[in-house]
């Protein structure tokens, strides 16, 4: 791996624990699986899953398994959603910084970056739901536009 990636990826691991709390790499409790399983998804557009693997020391097989498990947990996991959101600004604001772009790792298993599009406003869709569906349990008398504030 390219030291710019290396530190990236440190960088990316910082800033997210000193926002979160240390995640222990070896511990199998919920809490600390969600949030390597939110930085691994959040940094995927610019590493390969061996990259990432090192980060966490983990194989590159269990970084498939944590892209794979991305879209349930955005369903299922308020958590998981919060902690992906906090991921994904700190990569922006990152990997702004130090100028990386999201990268191809090539086509493997047909991934392309049409996929990958496909994939973000999939994503985007599914948020877009679940914030209805809060709005309906938790404020049933008021509708609320994308910009607007409940607070």
């Amino acid at each position: 791996m390219s030291e710019t990636y290396k530190d990236f990826l440190l960088e990316v691991r910082k800033r997210y624990e000193s926002k979160n709390g240390t995640i222990d790499n070896k511990s199998r409790l919920r809490k600390y699986v969600e949030h390597r399983f939110a930085i691994v998804n959040a940094v995927r557009p610019f590493c390969t899953h061996k990259e990432i693997g090192e980060l966490f020391e983990k194989d590159h097989s269990s970084m498939v398994y944590y892209t794979n498990q991305h879209e349930p947990l955005l369903k299922w996991s308020a958590d998981y959603v919060r902690n992906f959101a906090d991921a994904s600004e700190i990569v922006d604001e990152v990997s702004s910084e130090m100028g990386l772009l999201p990268t191809w790792h090539g086509n493997s298993m047909g991934y392309s970056p049409i996929k990958r599009i496909n994939d973000i406003e999939r994503v985007i869709l599914m948020l877009h739901q679940l914030r209805d569906k809060i709005v309906v349990k938790n404020f049933p008398q008021k509708k609320f536009g994308i910009n607007e504030s409940h607070s």
